[in-house]
């Protein structure tokens, strides 16, 4: 589908794929999705990151950020500011460290309730969609808004979000293709609905959420995160209310 994830720690790593990124390969890619863990190193890292930023900005390539990517963006929230290419996925916690970082006063102290104000930060942060991750996840660009009510496990294991980001990123990759196909009038009447991405976040969490729901029954609390990727395929689109024609 024409997605590149960097996670990498090493300079070197990060350094290729913005060469790549900028020559050989940039035709292929269609996405580019940050999920890491900063390292020691972490100074190289983010010029890196910096850099790799920029230049999807310039091809203007949708741009996931989560996990460490997004203390890179409280540190520095101009990297993304402006761009609507992009899309943030905190946590409750991550939340909090974004509202800081452009100016947002959030109510009490840390809990679920700040995501009532995912509107207020995704306008804050200029550009960038929000996904607000929670028992509910909310979904906005500043303006419009999409909350996910869907059921989930009642067990959340650690590398679910990477899922979510994964799943997102590949609906993103196919939203826009499917968009650059249409006739212009087609594109301007879908411009009057809801974005692409937006659309795609959404996807992203209905699917990972019913991924969540079907592993949970089989495998109780045991489950892991690998353990849903088994049920990205045929399973989720079993419980989906409308099955595609393939």
């Amino acid at each position: 589908c024409g997605v590149v994830q960097l996670a990498s720690s090493g300079r070197c790593y990060f350094a290729l794929c913005a060469c790549e990124l900028q020559t050989r390969a940039a035709a292929r890619f269609r996405t580019c999705l940050h999920t890491f863990l900063l390292p020691r190193r972490r100074v190289q890292v983010a010029e890196c990151m910096r850099d790799i930023v920029a230049m999807a900005r310039k091809l203007q390539l949708p741009v996931i950020i989560d996990g460490s990517g997004l203390n890179f963006v409280a540190h520095t929230p101009d990297i993304v500011r402006g761009y609507s290419n992009c899309l943030l996925t905190p946590n409750i916690a991550e939340f909090g460290r974004l509202a800081e970082a452009v100016g947002v006063q959030l109510d009490g102290k840390i809990g679920v309730r700040w995501q009532q104000q995912s509107q207020q930060l995704a306008a804050a942060l200029g550009g960038p969609l929000l996904l607000s991750k929670g028992p509910q996840d909310i979904i906005t660009d500043g303006q419009q808004l999409l909350v996910v009510r869907a059921d989930g496990s009642p067990r959340r294991c650690g590398g679910q979000g990477d899922i979510l980001t994964g799943t997102t990123a590949a609906f993103m990759s196919w939203a826009l293709a499917k968009q650059r196909k249409q006739p212009e009038q087609q594109r301007h009447d879908a411009a009057a609905a809801l974005p692409p991405l937006m659309l795609a976040a959404y996807g992203g969490c209905l699917t990972m959420r019913a991924a969540a729901v079907l592993t949970f029954k089989q495998l109780g609390r045991s489950m892991l995160a690998e353990d849903m990727i088994k049920q990205l395929g045929d399973p989720v689109l079993d419980c989906a209310v409308i099955r595609p024609c393939l």
